[in-house]
């Protein structure tokens, strides 16, 4: 196992990474940091888990090799469509600010870009009329000056006061004895308090305690008191508590109303495939009756692939709380957003001209990827996006030398159910090769902080790999953006201590 991929240096940190992949009963750990490679004992019961954990280690491991020459371009001659589901996810950027600034490096499988670059708030316009405006943009690469970096954004309109549609919320509150560190408990029992203190009077809520027995708890009036008793201790199996979960849901499933679970844990660690399986039909069944699920995560543990399968597979997001400042942030300014959808199924296609692009990819999203079939098939599930809630995708492009001004560069499509109507909605924009930017400088600071936030992320999901930014480019380049932040300064200062913190 390559040692420097895997951030993997001392004993301490293989029996952790291990656990976190289900594996807590090893042997003898040998580490050759010469020769970069790990070398582990495992017991005959957990030799086929362990087994299933190389192969997907290697897997990973031949990709990064791959990468040795550079982030892989798609030719727009040969694959001209490139189709995805939007994603609104932020917790790939939480979970690595928090290893961070505890003096750990992130887990490279965790970081996704498309978290990084729809952490931050760009101060889109809200649309005047419809369910979206949409927004496009191209400049030339400050990385790259001979690539172009070309953006999507969507920004949802804002619904009004509403406190005629019910919400019937079920929690799921993991109070395991690893809910004790670092206070976790401690933040998931003032998201419980916050989510309460939201209530319409036609709301209604349920909690569900998730230890070695899920014990479920009716009625706000009841949940306040109660959730302020709770001391975390012992295990919890989510799976069983996610199965009580569903079927309280069920019980109280109300026609036209937003049925939610709330699933807050520090952590699944890696289950079984066949409870793997059997949990993620769970959650698309739910889905399928109308009840969504949102994650709110805590803590290092756990398997991060999963909580966000659970919430792509049931239509909602993946927050990840890192303080307590997270859980205030996401109820006094992103409740809407993430309890109130305006449009499901929210997909984007982008047709490329190979007489204007030669080459393309997708940075990040690499987990939301569609065939181009999908994207009118309305049977296929794709991402929700909620009031006044943006998303934003980008693209690095390789032009055709010479290419005409006039000519199309690329189509791009937007499709979604609106949900004021229950119609299939589709939109279509087109953008210019004339249309792009060639000063970097010249770009909106949306584009360049959008972009910024992409490269930290790729710095961190592939390190070592040519032609990526590093930290003191993007640092330098996030100085140049404070000096005319356009609106968006507030979000600057964020991202520039993280920067500071990865270089020491």
């Amino acid at each position: 196992m390559n040692l420097k991929t895997w951030n993997l240096t001392s004993e301490s940190e293989v029996k952790e990474w291990l656990k976190k992949h289900g594996i807590s009963d090893v042997g003898k750990i040998a580490i050759d940091r010469a020769g970069n490679r790990l070398s582990v004992e495992i017991p005959s019961h957990s030799l086929e888990k362990f087994q299933q954990v190389v192969r997907k280690l290697t897997a990973q491991e031949q990709k990064f090799r791959e990468l040795s020459q550079g982030l892989p371009f798609y030719p727009a001659a040969l694959r001209p469509i490139s189709t995805f589901s939007v994603n609104t996810n932020t917790a790939s950027y939480t979970r690595a600010r928090q290893a961070v600034m505890s003096g750990r490096q992130p887990n490279p499988e965790e970081i996704h870009a498309e978290d990084f670059i729809n952490y931050f708030d760009y101060h889109y316009p809200s649309p005047r009329n419809g369910v979206f405006d949409i927004m496009t943009e191209a400049a030339a690469n400050p990385f790259r000056p001979a690539n172009v970096t070309m953006r999507i954004a969507l920004q949802g309109k804002k619904l009004g006061p509403d406190r005629n549609t019910p919400s019937n919320y079920t929690v799921l509150l993991d109070a395991s004895g690893s809910m004790a560190l670092e206070n976790h408990l401690g933040i998931a029992v003032k998201a419980v308090t916050k989510l309460v203190e939201k209530l319409n009077p036609h709301d209604s809520i349920r909690l569900i305690v998730c230890r070695e027995k899920p014990v479920t708890i009716f009625g706000a009036k009841k949940i306040i008191p109660e959730v302020h008793q709770l001391r975390a201790f012992g295990k919890a199996d989510i799976a069983a508590g996610i199965a009580a979960a569903y079927e309280a849901a069920r019980q109280n499933l109300t026609k036209g109303a937003q049925n939610r679970i709330v699933l807050i844990t520090d952590g699944i660690h890696s289950l079984p495939g066949h409870r793997y399986s059997a949990m993620i039909q769970m959650v698309k069944e739910g889905r399928a009756e109308g009840i969504s699920t949102i994650v709110l995560g805590f803590g290092e543990g756990g398997d991060d692939t999963l909580l966000d399968a659970i919430a792509e597979n049931g239509d909602g997001s993946y927050v990840f709380m890192d303080d307590a400042a997270e859980v205030e942030k996401l109820f006094s300014e992103h409740f809407e957003a993430r309890f109130r959808p305006i449009a499901e199924d929210v997909k984007i296609q982008v047709e490329f001209n190979p007489e204007t692009v030669r080459e393309y990819r997708q940075i990040g999203y690499s987990r939301r990827q569609l065939s181009s079939e999908d994207f009118r098939d309305d049977k296929v599930n794709a991402g929700e996006v909620g009031s006044g809630q943006s998303v934003t995708a980008l693209y690095e492009l390789r032009l055709v030398s010479g290419c005409n001004p006039d000519a199309i560069a690329a189509i791009v499509r937007l499709r979604y159910k609106n949900l004021d109507n229950a119609r299939i909605e589709e939109r279509q924009f087109h953008i210019y090769a004339g249309d792009i930017k060639k000063d970097w400088n010249t770009a909106t600071p949306q584009l360049q902080l959008a972009l910024l936030a992409a490269e930290f992320a790729e710095t961190l999901r592939y390190p070592d790999t040519p032609g990526i930014a590093n930290p003191r480019g993007i640092l330098n380049r996030l100085n140049i953006l404070q000096r005319n932040p356009g609106g968006l300064s507030a979000q600057l200062p964020e991202l520039t201590e993280f920067l500071k913190r990865c270089r020491q």
